[in-house]
């Protein structure tokens, strides 16, 4: 496993990094707070683990979020706050799932896992930033 390195990031008046984090009060973490950090960030993805914080993966390395590990009922709202219920009970059904969320125009690839009765999350970023231009990759006449 890659090492992970602490890194200061913001979250629109929040600055993420050794004093803040985005854990409520409660401790617990916010979906909305950790899509907009990545958002703000262009970061290419997270990592909810529980035992862990989370982990932003910014230009290819991981950036251990400063703040609590995820509970594995922390991690379960964070799934619920993504799934509508259908992806819920099939999420239940079948202990994976991978489906897309949109969040500010942006899509993200969600794979949910359950291991040891907890749901293990890894989001993608799917949509290019706008002020990217298109791969060669993705172009059909090349």
């Amino acid at each position: 496993m890659a090492a992970q390195t602490e890194a200061t990031v913001s979250v629109g008046h929040l600055d993420v990094g050794p004093d803040t984090h985005t854990a409520m009060s409660s401790g617990e973490y916010d979906m909305k707070d950790l899509l907009t950090l990545i958002e703000s960030e262009h970061a290419e993805g997270l990592s909810l683990h529980p035992g862990d914080p989370p982990v932003v993966h910014l230009k290819g390395e991981p950036h251990r979020v400063e703040g609590p590990a995820i509970t594995p009922e922390n991690a379960d709202s964070l799934f619920r706050a993504l799934a509508d219920t259908r992806l819920v009970r099939k999420f239940r059904s079948d202990g994976r799932i991978e489906f897309v969320h949109t969040f500010h125009g942006s899509q993200f690839r969600v794979d949910a896992s359950a291991k040891d009765d907890s749901v293990y999350l890894d989001l993608h970023r799917l949509k290019a930033q706008p002020d990217a231009g298109p791969n060669d990759e993705e172009r059909d006449d090349v």
